[in-house]
């Protein structure tokens, strides 16, 4: 088992391009950006992924973006304000939907008029229902909800009512990589004269408790994304990176990126593929008095946050190539793995890798924790603890538990396997997959290894 994982290659880079979305506040100004956009990380080229005002009836604003479980479809989290006069020219649609870029059309996964004026995180769980903070009228009020598997109705899943607090939940949602909880980024009160911003997980059953609070005044709202090698919560706001430890009394870390006068950043997510020390990639913005521009950065943590590269925004068209209002960017076809309820105790493991079609694959399951992992020769780290349940689910030894699937991806890069834990009772512990891509043509023959996906029993 240990000589399996230890003989791992390097994996590729995340293939995809990065996907952000935008809405301007003003939406009768076209120069500015207006839908989802795909920027080329290798040449810094900006497209148009969705354009939600050329087609009318298309969400507005789209805010924050994640994979749908196909891991071809993008699931946005849209809004309008409907008494602001400038969305009164638009078909204002408020929810939760799934956009298929191949049809260019979107299905309704939760809708709102109301209840839903701003939408600004999505999240999916284990078992494929979409988690979603909004903020609705006619009375102002913060709710997490969720949706059934597949859309089309919703339940309000957790109120700040419930929390204690009179908060506003307009910030990133996220699953936590150790546990599986959602983790929910709050703007708090003030506590001791210091502006306290609690982050809350919520489990799959539905009970709620606290990760940490961070402090000087810092929200979590631009850019949130976790470091698997210790768990911690990253986020940046304006030219600042800020670090949350998870169970721990300490408060965020605040570290200062060198940028260019009148430089922010936004949106920022991990690269875990891209070397032997993950890679963070930022979205900067400079503002000057007669012009703006963007850019991708890759910082490195190991390295004091050194910024590594800088790759400019270009645009072909016609509109400013800085997107105004967003507050997340994605990895497009980052869902590699993603489990769907189908029944009592029974899931479906979708494995989902649109560019290597017609490979062969393995899957490992584990209950040791993610931590300290494998190293691979090439210094590479496997987020896998080794255990029995490693074994046994990379050799398909438990069929009627665990059942990997074909263990060749079809012409589309999908797989499809399935748990059956009807004889396992409910133990409410963490158990991680990590999937790899074989590829003979490649070092070792392992062409792609998958970041470890969280599942609680």
């Amino acid at each position: 088992m240990v000589g399996f994982l230890a003989t791992l290659a390097a994996a590729q880079p995340h293939p995809g391009g990065i996907l952000m979305g935008a809405g301007h506040p003003r939406p009768t100004d076209r120069n500015f950006l207006q839908g989802h956009y795909l920027v080329d990380k290798t040449t810094g080229v900006l497209t148009t992924f969705a354009d939600t005002v050329a087609g009318p009836g298309l969400p507005f604003k789209w805010y924050f973006t994640t994979m749908d479980v196909d891991n071809r479809s993008v699931v946005v989290g849209t809004g309008g304000y409907t008494q602001d006069p400038w969305y009164s020219v638009y078909n204002v649609k408020n929810g939760v939907f799934s956009y298929d870029p191949a049809t260019k059309k979107y299905t309704t996964l939760a809708y709102n008029v109301n209840d839903f004026q701003f939408i600004f995180g999505v999240a999916a769980d284990q078992d494929g229902r979409w988690y979603f903070d909004a903020w609705g009228l006619p009375k102002v009020k913060w709710n997490i909800y969720r949706t059934d598997a597949g859309g089309g109705s919703y339940s309000t899943a957790l109120t700040t009512v419930q929390l204690g607090h009179s908060l506003s939940l307009h910030y990133p949602l996220h699953r936590d990589i150790d546990s599986g909880d959602l983790l929910i980024c709050t703007e708090g009160s003030a506590v001791t004269s210091v502006i306290e911003n609690p982050v809350y997980t919520l489990a799959p059953g539905g009970t709620y408790g606290t990760f940490n609070w961070s402090g000087h005044g810092a929200l979590p709202s631009m850019g949130l994304t976790q470091e698997i090698e210790t768990g911690d919560i990253l986020w940046q706001l304006s030219n600042q990176i800020f670090r949350l430890s998870g169970g721990r009394q300490s408060k965020s870390t605040m570290i200062t990126l060198y940028m260019a006068q009148r430089e922010f950043a936004y949106g920022m997510i991990y690269e875990n593929q891209s070397a032997a020390s993950p890679l963070l990639i930022t979205y900067a913005v400079q503002q000057l008095s007669n012009s703006t521009s963007a850019s991708l950065r890759w910082i490195d943590p190991k390295q004091n946050y050194a910024i590594t590269r800088t790759v400019r925004f270009i645009n072909t068209g016609s509109f400013d190539p800085v997107p105004y209002q967003y507050r997340h960017i994605a990895h497009l076809g980052d869902r590699y793995i993603q489990t769907v309820k189908t029944g009592p105790r029974k899931w479906d493991v979708l494995f989902n890798f649109p560019t290597l079609p017609g490979m062969k694959y393995r899957v490992a399951a584990g209950l040791s924790g993610i931590r300290p992992g494998f190293r691979t020769p090439d210094n590479r780290t496997v987020w896998l603890n080794p255990g029995p349940l490693v074994y046994l689910t990379v050799n398909n030894l438990i069929p009627t538990i665990w059942n990997p699937g074909p263990l060749e991806l079809d012409t589309r890069g999908h797989g499809r396997g399935y748990m059956n834990l009807t004889a396992i009772p409910q133990l409410g512990i963490p158990l991680h997959l990590v999937a790899m891509v074989l590829d003979s043509s490649a070092s070792n023959g392992i062409a792609f290894i998958t970041e470890p996906y969280p599942f609680r029993l």
